[in-house]
């Protein structure tokens, strides 16, 4: 089975998350950093973490995320440093990089895609879609994204807020049905039914599988020793 887990990579206790990913290292496929959580008085340690990710896992993906509060982040910030703060980051230090993760529906979205392209780097086009919606917009909003799934160096990712599993189950049939495949889309949720479609999407080799190092930034995610331990219970890794 395809290895697809991102681990998450947040401030503070950095030192303590770099032994558990060196412990977990052979379960794992990428490491999320989320700059929101440096952000601001910490941002300047990005270079640096960088380098020794890059250095202590070599053959690791690195993805690198700054994500606006509303979308699931930390903090609140103007998109105009946000996008500052990003292209800083990937124009000094693209050759650590090998993702960078926007939001879709954020206004600078076309910039960071740009940004990626001029550094011949990957993109994940998230839409976090947490609040209750209707199936109508639901529908609407995966069409949008329907797109871009054939688009080089790029991938989707839909995360969604599911306390329940007929409704999770619905939103996996529309999107299946919308998209015909897994490939290159992550769809997930927080809520009650947050383990239950990680196990889900491990199992459909969905090429992201996101899980905590330390306490998780978004509610309910777990966390990567929990996340292995019930793969290795259903028999699922080894």
């Amino acid at each position: 089975m395809k290895k697809n887990i991102v681990a998450v990579l947040t401030y503070p206790n950095i030192q303590q998350q770099l032994k558990l990913l060196r412990y977990y290292l052979k379960y794992i496929s990428a490491i999320e950093l989320r700059i929101d959580t440096f952000w601001p008085h910490n941002i300047k340690k990005i270079p640096i973490l960088l380098f020794q990710l890059r250095r202590s896992f070599p053959q690791k993906a690195i993805i690198v995320t700054f994500r606006f509060y509303k979308e699931g982040g930390k903090l609140k910030i103007s998109e105009t440093q946000r996008l500052k703060v990003i292209s800083e980051i990937v124009s000094q230090y693209h050759k650590f990089i090998n993702y960078i993760d926007i939001e879709y529906f954020s206004l600078i979205y076309k910039d960071v895609l740009k940004l990626a392209q001029r550094y011949n780097l990957k993109t994940i086009v998230s839409w976090h879609l947490l609040t209750k919606t209707t199936k109508v917009n639901f529908i609407k909003k995966i069409t949008k994204l329907k797109p871009l799934q054939n688009k080089k160096n790029l991938f989707i990712k839909i995360v969604v807020n599911e306390p329940e599993f007929n409704s999770y189950f619905e939103k996996l049939r529309l999107i299946f049905k919308k998209f015909k495949t897994f490939k290159k889309l992550t769809f997930f949720t927080i809520g009650n039914t947050s383990l239950f479609s990680r196990i889900i999407g491990y199992i459909l080799e969905m090429p992201f599988i996101y899980a905590a190092s330390q306490k998780p930034v978004i509610t309910t995610q777990p966390s990567i020793k929990s996340l292995i331990k019930i793969f290795k219970k259903m028999g699922l890794i080894v």
